[in-house]
C-alpha cells in the first residue's frame, strides 16, 4: 500500500476507523499513512531488524484488511495498533527462532536507534546511556510512556499489565536514572516530570 495523499488532517482516527470498518479503502489508507513511522519506531524498539518491522506493519494491516468485518470500534487506534503490531512481531521472532519461547523480546539497545534518529545533540546521547540502565522491560514501558505519549492506561493495556504494574515499573526507572545521572543531564529531569504527569 503506498497512499500518497493524506485526507483531512483535522478529522480524527477513529471517524476513519469507522469508516474502514465499512469498507472504506481511502480510510484504510489513512490510518495506514498517520500510523506507520510511528509503528515503525515501536517495532524497532522491538527488535533492531527492519525487515521484521516492516514485514509485520504489512502483515498487521493485510490482517485487519481481511478481518475488519469482525473487528470493533476502538476508543484508541493507535494503542490498538500498537498491541497489535506487537503480537505480530513477537510471533515472527518465535516462528524464525530468533528468540526463546520464554523471552519473546530481543535483547537490544534500540533505543540508540531510536534517540539517533530523533537526534543526535548530546543530551539524548545521555539519555540512551541512562536507559541502558534499565531493564527490557523497564526500557519497553518508558519508551511507550516517553516516546510514545502513552498514559499508563494505555500502557497497562498494550502489555497486559496492571496500571499500578506500570507506575511501579515507571518510579523503579525513574529511581534508578536519577540515583545514577542526577546532576549530570538537566533532560533527565524533564524526563521524570513527563513520566510522572
Amino acid at each position: 500500500m503506498a497512499a500518497q495523499q493524506f485526507l483531512d488532517p483535522h478529522i480524527d482516527s477513529i471517524t476513519y476507523w469507522k469508516s474502514f470498518l465499512q469498507g472504506d479503502k481511502a480510510a484504510f489508507e489513512e490510518i495506514y499513512n498517520r500510523y506507520y513511522e510511528r509503528l515503525y519506531q515501536y517495532g524497532k524498539h522491538l527488535t533492531p531488524n527492519e525487515n521484521i518491522v516492516r514485514d509485520g506493519i504489512q502483515t498487521l494491516f493485510v490482517d485487519l484488511w481481511q478481518r475488519k468485518e469482525h473487528l470493533s470500534i476502538t476508543p484508541n487506534v493507535q494503542g490498538y495498533l500498537f498491541k497489535a503490531l506487537r503480537r505480530v512481531i513477537i510471533r515472527q521472532l518465535q516462528d524464525q527462532r530468533k528468540v526463546a519461547i520464554h523471552s519473546p523480546l530481543v535483547s537490544p539497545s534500540p533505543e540508540e536507534e531510536i534517540i539517533q534518529e530523533e537526534t543526535n545533540d548530546l543530551n539524548h546521547r545521555q539519555v540512551h546511556q541512562a536507559l541502558a540502565e534499565l531493564t527490557q522491560h523497564q526500557r519497553e514501558v518508558v519508551h511507550l510512556r516517553f516516546f510514545a505519549n502513552f498514559s499508563n492506561q494505555q500502557i497497562a493495556h498494550t502489555l497486559n499489565i496492571s496500571v499500578n504494574t506500570v507506575y511501579n515499573i515507571i518510579s523503579l526507572s525513574l529511581a534508578k536514572l536519577r540515583t545514577h545521572y542526577v546532576g549530570k543531564n538537566t533532560i533527565l529531569i524533564l524526563l521524570a516530570h513527563l513520566l510522572l504527569c
